[in-house]
């Protein structure tokens, strides 16, 4: 970029966007376009720090830095002078150094993404001066320390993403809770603990992800059935303790639950599950759960996957209406103490693709024949368990899509 493009004093907008090619550092003659709204160097080759006479375009709207890998340096203090700023997006580039406190004068800014840097020190309390954001996104950086209380004066958030920063620690603030307008939080893969019954004063949120927050403990709150929106919960990898609450019925428009290798879960699967008629996604494999499969499990007639593999302490039988769930692809029962017989009514399961039943040891009883009206299936897993009759012109599959016990 030539240092003569500081000469364009009239330009209002400047796209260099997915210059791949385009090299060097920014010149600090860009500083002498006080008429620019407008600024794009994403996806581009250039190199080098911001220069900070970026802070001499105060008539800037949109700052897009994203994924310019050979960025380097810090975001200088002078960005806060940037007071018309409403975009800013660093995503996926080289700078490192801390969040710079000025990033709190910034009290127009929509949207905040910083996601994929190096980042590093805590988050700046200053942050919860951005009374206008909507999107702010700290993920996948090196940010340590706890999340400031002030993020609770965001009210106008719409997506807060603080996902996989590892050493992001402490609890969840309380605060959380006054994100009125909240529809996305993403504290996946954090070492941040506990999750704050204030949590159930989301009422707009749609997905709540807290995957691989191996450092989350204590119970799931019954607050959580409070949030009527939710469409996805993820809490798997996770090392909460206690039951599935009962509450969690309540959440009639859940398309997607992941308790996976939550190990400290335990209890039975409460019957309320049965309400949500709208799940899909089902997962609580490998946990402590106890207790019966609930014949409440026949009413998700939307479930594609149903997977309780590992859930060494499940017993009783199959339940009958399990042959209700005619979307069902995907069937996971192994490694259970599954007891019974296999029932006829899994033959309605048209849509099977894959069915494991392996090394379910106090599984008996002979193949139910109709199993072979499951022409879509790939997969079958029966090993290890103590069925008997084993008749392949009887089920009408072929042999090459059967592991045998």
């Amino acid at each position: 970029m030539p240092p003569e493009i500081g000469n364009l004093t009239n330009l209002v907008s400047l796209k260099m966007g997915s210059c791949k090619s385009l090299f060097g550092s920014i010149p600090s003659e860009i500083g002498a376009l006080s008429k620019l709204e407008y600024l794009d160097l994403s996806w581009s080759g250039l190199a080098g720090a911001i220069p900070s006479e970026i802070g001499n375009l105060t008539n800037l709207v949109t700052l897009n830095l994203g994924s310019c890998t050979s960025l380097s340096g810090s975001i200088p203090s002078e960005i806060g002078a940037l007071s018309k700023l409403k975009y800013l997006d660093v995503f996926w580039s080289s700078l490192t150094g801390t969040i710079p406190s000025e990033i709190g004068k910034l009290m127009n800014l929509v949207s905040l993404n910083m996601t994929g840097t190096s980042f590093y020190g805590s988050i700046p309390s200053e942050i919860g001066a951005l009374s206008n954001l909507k999107y702010l996104d700290l993920s996948w950086s090196n940010l340590t320390g706890t999340i400031p209380s002030e993020i609770g004066n965001l009210k106008n958030l719409v997506s807060l993403s603080l996902g996989a920063c590892g050493s992001l620690s402490g609890s969840i603030p309380s605060q959380i809770g006054a994100l009125s307008k909240l529809k996305y939080l993403g504290l996946f893969w954090s070492s941040l603990t506990g999750i704050p019954s204030e949590i159930g004063n989301l009422n707009n949120l749609v997905s709540l992800d807290l995957a691989g927050c191996k450092s989350l403990s204590g119970n799931i709150p019954t607050q959580i059935g409070a949030l009527s929106k939710l469409k996805t919960l993820d809490i798997s990898w996770s090392n909460l303790t206690g039951t599935i609450p009962s509450e969690i019925g309540n959440l009639k428009n859940l398309i997607s639950l992941d308790l996976r290798d939550c190990k400290g879960i335990s209890g039975s699967i409460p019957i309320e599950i049965g309400a949500l008629l709208e799940l899909k996604f089902l997962d609580l494999s490998s946990s402590n759960l106890i207790g019966t499969l609930p014949s409440e499990i026949g009413n998700l007639t939307n479930l594609v996957t149903l997977n309780l593999g590992g859930c060494t302490s499940l017993s009783g039988s199959i339940p009958s209406q399990i042959g209700a769930l005619l979307n069902l692809k995907y069937l996971d029962l192994s490694s259970s103490n599954v007891t019974g017989t296999i029932p006829s009514e899994v033959g309605n399961l048209k849509n099977l693709v894959s069915l494991n039943l392996g090394s379910c040891m106090s599984l008996s009883g002979s193949i139910p024949s109709q199993i072979g009206a499951l022409s879509n299936l790939k997969y079958l897993d029966l090993s290890m368990s103590n069925l008997t009759d084993w008749k392949f012109e009887e089920s009408g599959l072929p042999s090459a899509a059967i592991q045998q016990p």
